[in-house]
């Protein structure tokens, strides 16, 4: 007699926890697979996390990092590991042949005064 998989119940729990969580983890996938390294990324375009983060007002919009970048020189971090680029905006960037380089170190973050950059 062949054996199931899931025979006891903490199998069936660890089992129940992914297919509830499922759509959370496709998320972080597709998240990954576009460039963006972070849950609440503003260029993950239509996911509930950026929109939230957005209408928080704590994070620029994507229009004004792009704007950052191309009038000023300055690069937005990843707002979930702030020593680094936003990954997202680079990417995106690069893809409609804008400049992407990181030009200037002093990456901005929701704790700069970013606001000077969007004009």
């Amino acid at each position: 007699m062949m054996k199931s998989l899931i025979s006891d119940p903490i199998d069936i729990d660890f089992a129940l926890h992914i297919l509830n969580n499922m759509s959370e983890y496709i998320k972080i996938v597709e998240v990954q697979e576009k460039g963006c390294m972070c849950q609440g990324c503003p260029f993950d375009f239509l996911s509930m996390e950026s929109e939230i983060a957005q209408n928080y007002g704590c994070l620029p919009t994507p229009f004004e990092i792009i704007n950052m970048r191309v009038n000023h020189n300055k690069t937005w971090a990843c707002h979930s590991e702030p020593t680094t680029p936003c990954i997202g905006a680079i990417n995106y960037l690069k893809d409609k042949g804008k400049p992407y380089k990181v030009v200037d170190k002093d990456l901005l973050t929701e704790n700069s005064n970013w606001n000077e950059y969007i004009s």
